[in-house]
């Protein structure tokens, strides 16, 4: 996964997140929910959370504060969110 060019704010932020969750899952990324409570969803354990925070930092090249950890995994749009919110204040930080 960490391959991939930078996905650029928007769709694309989503669709790649959902494909690292199913990669991480071996759920389809047809079967992954939008809805709150993920985890649950999904059936992550520690581990498998763990592993999404580590990916999303590579893939992304962004840091996750572990504060945020737990609210933001709550659902994919909330994912999205925080990694688009992000990647905007990593680019006003290297536009400045």
């Amino acid at each position: 996964m960490s391959d991939q060019t930078l996905p650029t704010p928007g769709g694309d932020v989503g669709v790649t997140i959902k494909e690292i969750l199913s990669e991480i899952t071996d759920v389809p990324i047809g079967e992954i929910p939008d809805s709150p409570g993920l985890p649950d969803h999904l059936e992550m354990d520690s581990l498998q959370i763990l592993e999404l925070m580590v990916e999303l930092e590579t893939t992304f090249q962004i840091e996750i504060e572990e504060s945020d950890v737990f609210e933001m995994i709550d659902s994919v749009r909330n994912i999205t969110s925080y990694v688009s919110t992000r990647l905007a204040a990593s680019e006003m930080s290297e536009g400045s």
